[in-house]
């Protein structure tokens, strides 16, 4: 005894297989390319960094300070706190030029003993004042800008 829909279900799975034919078919010169271009890719990415590597390590200079000491601007949040928070972390002394010394960021660095210092940089005399806060700070250790 036959199936009833036999000769309909014998179509549709020729007609999927045939569909699954095609689309591989159509789909794998593309994909080909692709991987070729992702291989090529990380191939560079590998020579570049041991070339980075290499470079760095035959021109790198190792300089030693008696006081490692740095001050940066736009530390209420971003890329000046996340600098002021490694830095001391690296045992550098950080001062941390900030627009607001009660926003978050000044908080967390005061919390760490990072020595926060009000600066607009849009106001000469903040930047004065932040300057000579610094200085006085510094006493016989000195600044230089570098």
């Amino acid at each position: 005894m036959e199936h009833p829909g036999g000769d309909r279900d014998r179509l549709l799975g020729m007609v999927v297989l045939s569909s699954l034919t095609f689309l591989v078919l159509a789909v794998t010169p593309p994909l080909r390319f692709l991987v070729s271009i992702f291989s090529n890719f990380i191939f560079a990415g590998i020579v570049g960094f041991q070339l980075a590597e290499l470079m760095d390590r035959k021109y790198r200079k190792e300089v030693r300070l008696k006081h490692p000491t740095v001050f940066i601007s736009g530390c209420d949040s971003g890329w000046g706190l996340h600098t002021a928070r490694r830095l001391h972390e690296h045992g550098f002394e950080v001062y941390a030029g900030v627009m607001d010394p009660g926003s978050d960021g000044a908080t967390v660095l005061k919390e760490m003993r990072v020595n926060v210092v009000p600066l607009d940089y849009m106001e000469e005399d903040s930047i004065v004042q932040a300057y000579k806060t610094v200085t006085t700070k510094l006493g016989d250790k000195g600044a230089s800008a570098a």
